[in-house]
């Protein structure tokens, strides 16, 4: 337990104060979680992006029931928000994230037991705000994961953004001690690797669906981001190319949008339709087409093992290890 933390004339972190020691060190890592103990101290400022994504709480549960474990996450839409459950070794992790502008933490357990057997025991009840840090690394902090910002739930990016931080800060340590000025190109990265999954997630919610004040109103509430007020009608009639996509540390691709656009039914396929055989020849599109469709049956071949059966397989294995 950090007690306090000492910082030096040039305002970079001395030291740290434990209960039991004092810890001293050139360069100091925050993965202190949204308390941001350390790099708080340096006077790091919070970037609210609450109006690109106006989710702001969320109800975690989880339910014992792993009779039908699943090899993926369902993302299911509700009235205010939407509803998560993920298979684990032993039991589920469920949530509802919501907009608290619609719907109180009462009505919305009231909700989502609606759609569970099992008894919605509430386990945590999370309060947060879509946002981060001004500066990822500030004189000789750095903060990475929840102390460096957080989007929302969907999609679960907060580990994967995490992991490229950390892989970041790996290329680019080996220059801070002879150039300082390493830590301005490293937050410029990861601005925009923020901005990327802000954009991505964003994108989720350009839905038609209309029959809830959430899904009226969250089309008027919601302040689209730079990437998509100038591409998303773009994309729409030529799909998504990967040239856009151009950031090293980029979480979300064309690939990924291409997915979730055409879930959404944001194609304007009559349009796309007549380019495709414009710019190519029937023949080649229907190649691909068949190359697309033996990639599906590939996929579908490996996910024929029962997930549960695949877990305990891979526990087996670990111990033999």
């Amino acid at each position: 337990t950090v007690k306090e933390v000492v910082l030096n004339s040039n305002g970079d972190i001395d030291s740290l104060m434990g209960e039991l020691s004092t810890y001293q060190s050139d360069l100091f890592i925050d993965s202190s979680g949204m308390k941001r103990v350390l790099s708080s101290k340096l006077g790091v400022k919070w970037i609210s992006y609450s109006k690109y994504l106006p989710m702001n709480h969320a109800l975690a549960f989880p339910t014992e029931d792993v009779s039908d474990l699943k090899p993926y996450t369902l993302s299911r839409a509700l009235s205010s928000g939407w509803n998560w459950r993920i298979s684990t070794q032993g039991r589920y992790g469920n949530g509802y994230v919501f907009c608290d502008d619609f719907i109180d933490s009462t009505k919305a357990h009231d909700e989502v037991q609606s759609f569970y057997n099992e008894e919605v025991k509430v386990a945590k009840d999370i309060k947060f705000e879509a946002g981060r840090v001004d500066k990822f690394w500030m004189n000789n902090c750095i903060a990475i994961g929840l102390s460096a910002s957080f989007v929302e739930p969907l999609e679960a990016s907060s580990i994967g953004n995490s992991i490229l931080q950390s892989f970041g800060f790996v290329a680019m340590l080996p220059y801070w001690e002879h150039n300082r000025k390493i830590a301005d190109h490293y937050n410029d990265k990861f601005i925009k690797s923020f901005d990327n999954i802000v954009d991505f997630v964003q994108l989720h919610y350009i839905t038609k669906r209309d029959d809830t004040p959430f899904w009226r109103e969250i089309k008027n509430k919601i302040v689209l981001t730079d990437f998509l007020k100038e591409h998303l009608e773009v994309f729409k009639k030529t799909l998504p190319v990967q040239t856009y996509f151009s950031g090293h540390y980029n979480m979300f691709n064309a690939p990924n949008w291409s997915q979730v656009m055409d879930g959404l039914e944001l194609f304007d396929r009559e349009h796309l339709a007549k380019n495709l055989l414009t710019r190519y020849d029937e023949k080649f599109v229907m190649q691909q087409l068949e190359e697309y469709n033996r990639h599906i049956t590939d996929v579908q071949k490996a996910s024929w093992i029962d997930h549960k059966v695949l877990l305990e397989q891979n526990r087996y294995v670990l111990k033999l290890i």
